[in-house]
Parts: C-alpha cells; sequence; structure tokens
C-alpha cells in the first residue's frame, strides 16, 4: 500500500465498499432464489461468482475475516457446482449466516471496529458442509462426512475450473468498467434540480417568445426549449431505476418473517422492470415493508388454518408494479383470510370512534378508510410484526409524503390488495392551473380526471350533499371558494368551472373560477411558511413553483383536501342559489 498516498486510499476503499455491498446484496437475492430451485445450475455459478469477487477484493484490501468467509462459502459452492455435494435446506441457512457476518464485517470495518465479529462457527459448519457432513438441528450430533476413501467422480477433474471462473470474473469487471462509472448520489441530485431550474427558465423565456414578436428570437428561444426538453428528459431517465431494485429485497425478509410465524409463504413478483426515480424507490422501502410483514403477520394463514379452509398450505405474497398514465401504481396481494368488516366495526366502537348505532352503518369501503387511522389495529396479539397500533397511519402518511395514495381492498376469507398511487418522478411536476379569488393553483395531473363546465341547475341536493349526474354517475360537488374561506362570488355564472378529481374509486367535482391549462413545473417546499396559507391551517398545500411569467403557484395537497371533504361537506353557496 505504500505506493498510494491517503487520498488514493480513501477512494479505494469507497470503491471496495460500493462494490462489496452491491455483491453482499446480489448474493442475498440469489440465495433466496436458489432455495426455491436449487437444481438451477445457472444460479449456483452466479452465487459461486459473487463468493469468488468477495474473496479477492477482501484480500486486496487486507480484510481477513471477510476473505476468509467468502473463501469458504465458495469452496462449499464449488463442490454443490460440481455435483460432489448434494443440496439440503440446512446449507443456505448456513450461507444465510454467513452473509450476515459479511455484512457485519463491512460495518464494523466502515466503523473501523474490527475483531468484533466472531466467524468461527460459521467457518466449522462451513467445513461440514465441504466435507459432505450434515449440519444437525440443535442438541443432535452432526452426521459424519463420508469417507475419504471412496471419492466421487468429478472430484478426479483438473482444478482449472476455478482459474478460468476468475479470468470470467475478471473480464467482465475490466469490461463493466469501460461501460460504467460510479456518479455519488448527491450529485446526481444536483444535477436534477439544476435542470428543474432549466425547466422553469424555458418556461419563462416561452413566455417571452409570446410577448416579443420577433422571428429571430423566436427561433432562438425554440432551439434552447428543445435542447432543454432533451436534456431534461435524458437526465430524469438517469434517475430512473428498474422496481426490481426494490422488489429484490423483500425476498429475505419474507422467508425470516414467514418460517419466525410457523407459516409457508411463496413472494411472486411481477411487472419488476417497471421503472421509478430511484429517490422514490428508497422512500417507499419501509412503507411497503410494513405492509409485506402485515400481510404476513395477519394476513397470509398458517399451513393448517388454509388446509381447514380448503386452501393451498402455501400462501402467496404478490408484488406487482405497472405504469398507468403518469403514475405507477404498486400492489400487495396476498390470498389470506382478508379483513374482518364486523371485526373493523367493533374494534372502531372499542376505541370511541364511532357509537354502536353509527358502527351498524359502516359500508366496506368507509371500513376501508377506518384500518388507516392513527391507533387502530384489528389484531388480537400484540408481537414484533403487527397489532401495535402504529403502522397503517404511518405507511399513509409516508405515501402522501411523496404525493402519492394508497388504499385498500379485500375479500373476506379470499384475500387482500394495497395498492399504492405514486408519481414516477419528483423532480418536475405536470400541473393543471387554476384560479380561485385571485389566487393561482396548481393542481398535480395525475389526480385529474377531466375539466367540464356545467350549469348551476344541473346541481341538485342529496341526502345532503350536492351532486351532479355526470354521464349517469353521481359526483359530489364542492366549491374551493367556500373551502379556503373566501366569500363568494357576487356576479352569477351561466357556467361554472369545474375540475373532476380522482383518488383510485373517490370522486369529487370542484368548481373553480377559472380554468387555465396545462403547466411543467418544479415543486418548492414552504417549510412552516404552509400553516399561513388556505384556510385555517394551511393542510391542503404541497408546496409551491414559480412560473415563467413570475406569479407564484400554491400547489393543491389533493389526498388531504380529500381527507378534509370526507368530514366537512362544504357547499357552494351564491353559485347555486335555489337548490
Amino acid at each position: 500500500m505504500s505506493d498510494f498516498d491517503g487520498e488514493d486510499i480513501q477512494a479505494l476503499y469507497g470503491e471496495f465498499l460500493d462494490e462489496t455491498k452491491e455483491l453482499l446484496h446480489s448474493f442475498n437475492e440469489e440465495l433466496v432464489k436458489f432455495e426455491n430451485e436449487p437444481e438451477n445450475t445457472d444460479r449456483i455459478k452466479r452465487i459461486f461468482r459473487i463468493a469468488h469477487t468477495l474473496k479477492g477484493n477482501a484480500g486486496f484490501i487486507g480484510l481477513t475475516p471477510l476473505q476468509e468467509l467468502s473463501h469458504r462459502m465458495e469452496n462449499v459452492l464449488g463442490k454443490l457446482r460440481d455435483g460432489q455435494i448434494q443440496f439440503v435446506a440446512e446449507i443456505n441457512d448456513v450461507f444465510f449466516e454467513g452473509l450476515d457476518l459479511c455484512r457485519r464485517i463491512v460495518a464494523d470495518f466502515v466503523d473501523d471496529k474490527l475483531g468484533n465479529v466472531d466467524i468461527d462457527p460459521v467457518l466449522a459448519k462451513l467445513d461440514t458442509l465441504e466435507a459432505g457432513g450434515a449440519i444437525a438441528p440443535a442438541g443432535k450430533p452432526a452426521a459424519a462426512a463420508p469417507s475419504p476413501a471412496v471419492p466421487a467422480p468429478k472430484a478426479q477433474q483438473p482444478a482449472a475450473a476455478p482459474v478460468k471462473e476468475s479470468e470470467e470474473v475478471e473480464r467482465r469487471s475490466a469490461q463493466d468498467e469501460v461501460q460504467y462509472m460510479r456518479v455519488s448520489a448527491q450529485r446526481l441530485d444536483r444535477l436534477v434540480n439544476l435542470v428543474g431550474e432549466l425547466v422553469a427558465g424555458r418556461s419563462r423565456l416561452l413566455q417571452l417568445k409570446r410577448e416579443i414578436p420577433n422571428k429571430s428570437f423566436e427561433e432562438v428561444v425554440s432551439f434552447i426549449s428543445n435542447v432543454a426538453g432533451e436534456l431534461q428528459s435524458e437526465v430524469l431517465g438517469i434517475r430512473m431505476v428498474p422496481i426490481k431494485q426494490l422488489f429484490n429485497r423483500f425476498y429475505r425478509p419474507v422467508r425470516d418473517t414467514a418460517r419466525s410465524k410457523g407459516k409457508d409463504i411463496n413472494l411472486a413478483v411481477q411487472g419488476e422492470n417497471t421503472e421509478l426515480d430511484k429517490t422514490i424507490i428508497e422512500a417507499i422501502y419501509d412503507p411497503l415493508m410494513h405492509l409485506v410483514r402485515n400481510s404476513i403477520g395477519h394476513g397470509i394463514e398458517t399451513p393448517s388454518e388454509r388446509i381447514a379452509a380448503g386452501k393451498e398450505p402455501r400462501g402467496t405474497l404478490s408484488l406487482r408494479a405497472y405504469h398507468e398514465q403518469n403514475s405507477i401504481f404498486i400492489e400487495v396481494v396476498d390470498d389470506g383470510r382478508g379483513f374482518n368488516v364486523e371485526r373493523i366495526r367493533q374494534r372502531a366502537i372499542e376505541r370511541g370512534m364511532v357509537s354502536v348505532d353509527e358502527a351498524r352503518q359502516i359500508s366496506e369501503k368507509e371500513a376501508a378508510d377506518l384500518v388507516f387511522l392513527p391507533g387502530f389495529s384489528t389484531a388480537r396479539e400484540i408481537d414484533d410484526i403487527s397489532g401495535r397500533g402504529v403502522g397503517l397511519d404511518v405507511v399513509k402518511t409516508n405515501i402522501e409524503r411523496l404525493g402519492g395514495v394508497v388504499s385498500v381492498s379485500w375479500i373476506e376469507g379470499q384475500g387482500t390488495k394495497f395498492t399504492l398511487r405514486l408519481p414516477l418522478t419528483l423532480a418536475i411536476m405536470e400541473i393543471f392551473l387554476i384560479e380561485v379569488d385571485g389566487q393561482l393553483y396548481g393542481i398535480p395531473l395525475h389526480y385529474i380526471e377531466e375539466t367540464i363546465r356545467i350549469r348551476p341547475s344541473a346541481i341538485e341536493k342529496i341526502k345532503g350533499q350536492l351532486v351532479y349526474l355526470l354521464r349517469h354517475r353521481p359526483v359530489t360537488i364542492t366549491s374551493l371558494r367556500e373551502l379556503f374561506g373566501k366569500p363568494a362570488k357576487e356576479d352569477q355564472l351561466d357556467f361554472l368551472p369545474v375540475i373532476v378529481l380522482r383518488v383510485f374509486n373517490r370522486r369529487i367535482g370542484v368548481i373553480v373560477d377559472r380554468l387555465i391549462g396545462k403547466e411543467e413545473t418544479v415543486l418548492k417546499s414552504l417549510g412552516p411558511y404552509v400553516d399561513r396559507l388556505a384556510g385555517t391551517d394551511g393542510n391542503w398545500i404541497a408546496g409551491a413553483s414559480i412560473l415563467g411569467s413570475g406569479e407564484v403557484v400554491l400547489i393543491l395537497d389533493v389526498p388531504t383536501l380529500f381527507r378534509s371533504l370526507s368530514t366537512a361537506q362544504i357547499g357552494v353557496s351564491g353559485m347555486t342559489e335555489g337548490l
């Protein structure tokens, strides 16, 4: 190491840590899949290459414990690959133990606290497996290794395979080095932010283009606009990654959690090549993990319960992703027992959320809203997986913080489906501009179903709510003026501008003063200043943006708006007199 200065060593350590974390992540993914298809020789070879690369990297950096663990796992994998030992479930258990120790060693290396991880017990297990012995359950002796006097036929093969494996790994690494380079997430975020500012600047130029009738100026603006658009598309594309990177992180937790609960659960994924902004992927891991644990903890039944219910003993938990319009949808689906509406009603009564009479009238749709309230839980037992009364409300809050929404549906006795709807990216937002009492507001485009103009006389009052029949389907009508505490307009309009919003299966029609049109913009957080805005608490404002004209636009928080309207019906007095 004497040929390197301090800065070189730090850079070397950084590259080592980045690659090692990726290798350990891949190791974990491949092990879980290998457990379900141990006959897949290609997968064994992939895991072998990962262990081999780990060993080489650890040896180069001088991280002996990691090198030794990787080497012993590589030996066992080599015997599996060559057919010298047969796969049994205990092999994967030991590999997972070794993998967890590898992660601890790397963490200690980062904290400069090496020496705290005892790898000897796992090394002993790996040696036993390599020799062909079995790892016995606690309290039972291990099976003896087979006599070396009768070696397996493949053991006589030349030892050239590891050399070829090594050459293949090195050749692929060299190819990767040519094609890719590492860029810190912070620099990429900065680039995305700058592109966002460029988009805002482009909007201002386009505004000037309309105001200044000069052909040369128009040509320059058009050129800059086109280049800015291409740059925006390319930079945002860099942030987009397959959701497979997220879904693959759930195989191991599902396996371990299901085992701890005495359940047999298969994790199935669909749409894993669907792309999503990396920032969003990082932010939704915890909410998704809670939904997954919820399904395992008190959704999917034990094998005996499933057999008694006429189901296959093995349950299925599915993660699905797909694009629709400007959003991505992620579903967490299980084939378990579903929610019990009567149980939800009872819990709502116990917690003082509703009276006994009100509980009798709770529909399944209303019950679905209740399960997301703070402290609400139908779990009968409190454990480390579910039932602590803190969970689904946090999931809802975290998803809405990203500009998304979450809903749940179920069929009792057949299963439950949680659906998350999220924007594709947080960097740049498409909005629809409206005006209310002289102030411009923006509504994220993915919440808008359509814009219409309706006669006041077409609005009916049904059970105390104002309703408009849109293509023979009732839509609740409300006014943003009254919601924001603004005085009603004095002049009566022949037609009212209405924007129809949808959050999953719920729709509302919102009366505004003026419909303006679509705009591409950059969302800016308002921080503590948001509380001084709309209405009494400003909870309906998600942020702000600046248009090309220099005007400030307040961006509406549509999910919060829906929640407000579900607890207080807002009228449209002054616009719909005579109803």
